[in-house]
């Protein structure tokens, strides 16, 4: 459960993030075993055959990822999770804050919440087995979803439905005057009718170096099991398992080596205009122009952002969405299908703002600083 429900009054509605510290003694205890038994193991065994030599690489670089993801887990939670998030009757504003004490807030004001919904999510285990997680959300009016609790029974999630609905006085007037912020981490240039932002992605060395060593973890492992004399005795069927096993590894390699490509090589920007808004990718070295959008302003419909912690949610960062790409989206949700072939077609998306140095904060704030500019810019509300 990402967050969890600790204060609840009259004035105020409290949710503080769930610790993982439980999860990363878990993880850090676990792999400690398996890491000595595989110590063990290579210590009292030498064999290279199969299915030996497959034990001793599992047991200690399991252990040792273990061990690492542990360390890495609570640290990775606090960049990307706010630490608190409060529904303040008194302010008719959600307040989200980073840390506690808060040194930068982002808020939601009451009258841009649409409801509160029940998202349901359906994950499949090894075994075939289906199990369904039921994840309590903020709906904006502009389409912005912030998810807030997650349950395995459907009955605990609508009780914590209820008891939002209950609390939360949504028609509370908002006593906040709060304009847009820029984040420090994005550049912003004023130029002739237009204002630029632009920034660039950095690649950390670790990720690189986690990619090279997984690769050669994985395909030392597939090799080893593939030129054992086992593998000859189980016949085609095993060949295929490894066949189909090299595949997703390959595709799954390939997705993450060129979008780490592609943000070692790019920079971004975003330039509204008093009729446009333009959307440019640069390569950084040359400055030549990759890939660009421009859409008028009268078609932008929504600018919004949407928050999903601990899990894959196709709908989550920051997107600039016109009345076809909401058409678009809402026919992806139907027919799940469509949306994975447009993945490998030329056909125009939503622009959706790839800025992983920002956290959930200043994200929120980067909405509605656009929303401000554009408004600004052409006189359209939002």
């Amino acid at each position: 459960m990402p967050y969890q429900l600790t204060s609840s009054d009259p004035d105020k509605t409290i949710f503080d993030r769930s610790g993982a510290g439980c999860s990363a003694a878990v993880f850090i205890v676990f792999g400690s075993i398996f890491l000595c038994v595989g110590i063990g193991i290579n210590l009292l065994n030498s064999s290279r055959e199969f299915p030996y030599i497959l034990i001793r690489l599992l047991f200690p670089l399991f252990g040792a990822g273990a061990i690492l993801g542990g360390i890495y887990l609570p640290r990775q939670m606090k960049s990307t999770t706010p630490q608190r998030i409060t529904f303040s009757n008194d302010l008719g504003a959600v307040c989200i804050d980073m840390t506690v004490p808060s040194t930068d807030t982002g808020y939601i004001r009451y009258d841009e919440i649409k409801e509160f919904d029940i998202h349901i999510e359906k994950r499949s285990s090894d075994k075939g087995r289906t199990y369904y997680y039921y994840h309590v959300l903020l709906r904006k009016k502009d389409g912005g979803e912030w998810f807030l609790t997650e349950d395995s029974a459907e009955d605990k999630a609508i009780e914590q439905k209820n008891k939002l609905i209950a609390a939360v006085r949504l028609d509370a007037p908002c006593r906040l005057s709060v304009n847009g912020k820029l984040s420090t981490k994005i550049d912003k240039q004023e130029g002739p009718g237009k204002t630029v932002i632009h920034w660039q992605n950095k690649v950390a060395l670790w990720t690189p170096l986690f990619l090279f060593a997984f690769a050669v973890i994985f395909l030392s492992i597939l090799g080893s099991v593939f030129f054992s004399n086992a593998a000859y005795d189980m016949g085609v069927f095993l060949f295929f398992i490894l066949g189909f096993m090299l595949l997703v590894f390959c595709f799954v390699m390939f997705s993450v080596v060129r979008k780490m490509i592609k943000d070692y090589t790019t920079r971004y920007a975003v330039a509204v205009g008093s009729d446009q808004l333009e959307y440019y990718e640069f390569a950084k070295s040359s400055g030549v122009t990759k890939n660009s959008r421009a859409i008028t302003l009268n078609d932008i419909l929504n600018i919004t952002y949407s928050f999903a912690p601990a899990r894959t949610y196709s709908n989550a960062g920051l997107s600039i969405l016109t009345r076809k790409d909401i058409e678009q989206i809402q026919k992806d949700k139907e027919k799940p299908l469509n949306a994975l072939k447009d993945l490998f077609s030329g056909k125009e998306k939503a622009i959706q703002l790839s800025i992983p140095a920002l956290n959930p904060v200043e994200c929120l704030q980067l909405e509605m600083w656009l929303q401000e500019l554009i408004q600004t810019k052409g006189g359209k509300a939002q």
